[in-house]
């Protein structure tokens, strides 16, 4: 509510003390004045309630034997009373009965009221009560009394209330300005300081501690940041030159690593470079290889341990299959599907031997062809480097004829 009123903390503090005392004033003045109302309404009710019973028991003997006339002689016994307007009593069928007006109020039109009631109006208070007698219902008793003593309570009501608010709020202004003074004064002595700080840039100063509450703390602090600051300004130019030093050298590293790294850039380059002429020299030969392979008679196959890596044309002639069907499949497949199978073991054999860097001598076996029928061939394996490895060539001739 208060943190947008552009005022220093102690008008503040003294607002919210002096509101507080406020409110607590208009809360007593509240219930002070509905008390006296109820006080009042409770002592004009007693007051009527006892007259009333007065003049019913007077009023019996006149109301049984229908004299009405003493009735209102009875009624002017409420002649003494200052406030009273009017008074009549009604019968037990609600017609009115006999009557007392004060002068000047003989023109009032009786209202026929039933039961027993206390009520304050804009204009008067009105009070009935039932009359009875051995606890049979004669009648009713009125009264209707003027306003104006409930009007000067009233008065007198609303007058106190202004004067005590007025003097509860000058006196709760002064103890708040005297209170407050605890709270505001240190908060002032520190923005003050701040802002001297702040102009002269003097960090040295130093605020005296008065209380060891959250004032107290809050210089506490003040003095450990001041310290701290001045600490650091004092310190600014041996920083400043540690800073530019400890720079230079990540400055002189990063250098550094720069030079290397472009000198491992240079080699990484020249090495890939390399590295791509080699490959491109060693796919040039593989390209004349295979050209070579493909014009010699005898039949060429290249082979892994694991896969049919090449057959030239001879070979696809030889024993009847095409390229497309031995390039590419499993070896031992393979293997297991052109060899002869009495010379199977021998063939095999002889591919491990030659894995194994054994020297082999050439040996003649048989090939079955795709139409079945038996191919002597006389050949001999060789380990060569084949697709970044190793592979057996073996190149075979036909020697079906001589056989």
């Amino acid at each position: 509510m208060f943190k947008h009123i552009r005022h220093s903390i102690k008008y503040k503090l003294i607002t919210i003390q002096t509101a507080t005392s406020l409110a607590l004033l208009l809360l007593f003045i509240l219930s002070y004045a509905v008390i006296e109302v109820q006080d009042f309404r409770q002592s004009v009710k007693s007051e009527l309630n006892a007259a009333a019973d007065v003049l019913s028991h007077n009023a019996v003997p006149a109301i049984i034997f229908n004299d009405s006339t003493e009735a209102a002689k009875t009624l002017h016994a409420m002649d003494s009373y200052n406030q009273l307007l009017n008074a009549w009593i009604s019968d037990t069928t609600g017609r009115l009965f006999a009557a007392y007006s004060k002068a000047g109020f003989e023109q009032y039109d009786f209202p026929i009221l039933t039961g027993n009631n206390f009520e304050i109006t804009d204009e008067s208070i009105l009070f009935t009560k039932e009359i009875k007698n051995e606890g049979q219902f004669l009648g009713t008793i009125h009264f209707r009394l003027d306003i104006i003593r409930f009007t000067s309570l009233i008065r007198t009501i609303v007058l106190m209330s202004l004067l005590v608010l007025l003097a509860g709020t000058l006196i709760s202004f002064l103890i708040a300005n005297y209170m407050q003074r605890t709270i505001s004064e240190p908060l002032l002595l520190l923005a003050n300081t701040f802002q001297s700080i702040s102009s002269t840039k003097d960090f040295s100063v130093s605020m005296r501690k008065q209380s060891n509450d959250e004032i107290g703390t809050l210089y506490d602090g003040f003095n450990a940041l001041a310290s701290e600051i001045r600490h650091y300004h004092e310190n600014l130019e041996n920083l400043v030159k540690e800073r530019t030093q400890e720079l230079e050298a990540a400055n002189r590293q990063l250098h550094n690593t720069s030079s290397a790294l472009q000198e491992i850039n240079i080699a990484l380059k020249r090495e890939i470079e390399e590295r791509i002429k080699a490959d491109e020299e060693r796919k040039a030969s593989e390209e004349k290889l295979h050209i070579i392979l493909q014009t010699m008679e005898e039949g060429v196959a290249v082979y892994t341990a694991g896969k049919i890596k090449f057959v030239n044309a001879a070979f696809c002639r030889l024993i009847g299959y095409s390229e497309e069907e031995l390039v590419g499949k499993d070896t031992s497949e393979i293997t297991d599907q052109i060899i002869f199978q009495a010379d199977l073991e021998k063939v095999n054999n002889s591919a491990s031997d030659c894995f194994s860097g054994k020297k082999i001598e050439r040996m003649e076996y048989r090939y079955v062809s795709k139409s079945g029928e038996e191919v002597w061939v006389s050949g001999i394996p060789a380990i060569i480097p084949w697709d970044k490895g190793n592979a057996i060539i073996a190149t075979v001739v036909d020697m079906t004829q001589h056989k």
